[in-house]
């Protein structure tokens, strides 16, 4: 199955390779009613004959240095893939049959690979995936590099040495150098133009040096990097084009200072970062996950301090494995549920104690009764007030029915809006027993509202009488009484608001100066309220 979609990628990627080699294959020898390209099954020879060593009945069934139709429905060369073409499109006798991959895995190959897949060989395949076999050793040839290669996956061989300075196809999707002993530096030179690479693993070999800042520049649809097990050093660069990367193994190197910046790489599932010498806190870093989508994050065995952040402690800790251990975080002894899932990957919850859960009970139980007894004090606060609010109207109510007075009774809410919260622009002065400020009512009415002060040590019942006393006054020179209002400590009057300033500002605007005439207002104020010259101290406003 694996080879049939490794095929059908080929195909794909070599339409124009393949009308090139669709000439070639009109020069080369046929057998029978079928045509093949010569070079091809030499190259197959040459193969043979550096491996063989192997044992051919068990792990290269059906190679031979002399068969010459590799690609017969009826022949059997073990992991060779063909394809074939149709005589209408190639003018031959028959079909045109001709090499597209090469599959062998644990097939325990004996000696080095050849220099066969450049032209004119085995140039036109597409995969080649040669693992599991540690006696194939040896130098990567050179014309490893073949131009249609869409797969090439060397992993757990025996290859030593460098990677050659070629350059990797713009059609190279998979390369897996990994469980070999290559080594050099990172090959940013060799993946400069592979920009169509999804998989990249080179990990488990004798890499070494920093990892440049344009290693994988055109790597833009990279999914999956597997750098571990190396010799790598320095910092890792915080590399911005990795928006679909899902996978991340740079474990077990040398790499050190600050855990790198993931915040571009929102599709990250798996992040494996154990083994180096990264330091710094945890909370920045984890901060730059998805946690909806990350599934392991693996950075054990640093130099890592601080605490995780909610986001992630809230998230499904049972799927997050071998998370940090080996680190700062981790140490000491007293864990929490949270801090042994991630440092000891036990995500069990821990059951309370008897002793603990009497605790907790006895302390919400304790709570419990708190907020009940609070509830039921406010409550009683709330019903005593309410009830001394009736008392009081009806202790006012009564006085005045007894006197035959009606005033209006006031809400302190409506003459607080009045006078915009008694505001000093509204105030028109003050005298020795309190302020006088000017309203407006709901309804529009304007009126002088006086606000005694607090000091004035009058009781509720004096109150009502001096309310009765002035109510019952009547004169042209006295501004009426239209109510008043009473509320805990404040006592205030509603009077009619007549806008004619001070008397004494009046008289002088009026008469210029003093004479008898300008006096008879007053002695008219005086004649109406007699009890002020007879030692009453009744307040009249």
């Amino acid at each position: 199955m694996e080879a049939g979609c490794m095929k059908r990628q080929w195909l794909k990627a070599s339409q124009l390779g393949r009308c090139f080699l669709l000439l070639l294959l009109m020069l080369s020898p046929s057998f029978g009613d079928a045509w093949y390209y010569k070079e091809e099954i030499a190259s197959l020879q040459a193969l043979f004959a550096a491996w063989n060593k192997s044992n051919p009945p068990a792990d290269l069934e059906g190679w031979s240095s002399t068969r010459q139709r590799p690609c017969e429905p009826d022949a059997i060369w073990r992991g060779v893939t063909c394809t074939e073409v149709p005589n209408s499109e190639t003018n031959t006798k028959g079909p045109s049959r001709y090499i597209i991959g090469l599959t062998l895995s644990e097939a325990h190959i004996n000696g080095t690979l050849p220099d066969v897949f450049g032209w004119p060989n085995l140039s036109g395949i597409g995969f080649l995936t040669l693992t599991g076999n540690p006696e194939l050793t040896g130098p990567l040839p050179p014309s490893i590099n073949s131009t249609w290669l869409n797969t090439l996956d060397l992993h757990d061989n025996g290859f030593n040495g460098s990677i050659p300075n070629i350059n990797f196809s713009y059609y190279l999707e998979k390369l897996d150098l990994s469980g070999n002993r290559i080594t050099g530096e990172y090959p940013s030179h060799q993946l400069q133009n592979a920009s169509s690479l999804l998989s990249l693993n080179i990990g488990g070999n004798k890499f070494f040096g920093n990892i440049p800042e344009n290693a994988t520049r055109s790597m833009k649809r990279l999914q999956k990097l597997n750098i571990s097990y190396n010799n790598f050093t320095g910092k890792f660069p915080n590399f911005r084009n990795w928006s679909n990367l899902q996978y991340l193994d740079i474990s077990s190197n040398h790499f050190q200072g600050p855990l790198p910046n993931f915040s571009t790489s929102s599709n990250l599932e798996y992040v494996y970062l154990g083994g180096n010498n990264f330091s710094g806190t945890l909370t920045n870093f984890f901060d730059h996950f998805n946690v909806s989508k990350v599934k392991i994050v693996n950075v054990s065995d640093n130099n890592l301090s601080g605490s995780l952040p909610f986001n992630f402690i809230s998230s499904n800790v049972s799927s997050i494995q071998e998370l940090l251990q080996d680190n700062p975080y981790c140490n000491g002894n007293d864990y929490d549920d949270a801090r042994r899932c991630y440092c000891k990957q036990d995500c069990s919850i821990t059951p309370m104690s008897k002793k603990v859960r009497k605790i907790v009970i006895i302390s919400i139980c304790i709570s419990v009764v708190m907020v009940l007894m609070m509830i039921s004090v406010v409550g009683l606060i709330l019903f005593k007030n309410k009830k001394y609010k009736k008392y009081l109207q009806l202790q006012f109510q009564q006085k005045f029915d007894e006197f035959d007075v009606k005033p209006t009774i006031y809400s302190y809410n409506e003459l607080k809006a009045a006078t915009r919260d008694f505001h000093i622009e509204n105030k028109l002065g003050e005298g020795g027993y309190g302020a006088v400020y000017k309203g407006v009512l709901s309804n529009g009415n304007v009126v002088a509202i006086k606000q005694l002060f607090v000091k004035t040590k009058q009781s509720i019942d004096d109150f009502s009488n001096e309310i009765v006393l002035i109510t019952g006054m009547k004169h042209r020179n006295l501004v009426n009484l239209k109510g008043c209002c009473l509320r805990e400590n404040s006592k205030i009057l509603v009077y009619e608001y007549v806008d004619n300033y001070d008397v004494d500002q009046i008289l002088l605007d009026l008469y210029g100066s003093s004479s008898w005439s300008s006096l008879s207002p007053c002695i008219g104020s005086s004649e109406s309220n007699p009890s002020r010259h007879q030692g009453k101290q009744y307040l009249i406003g």
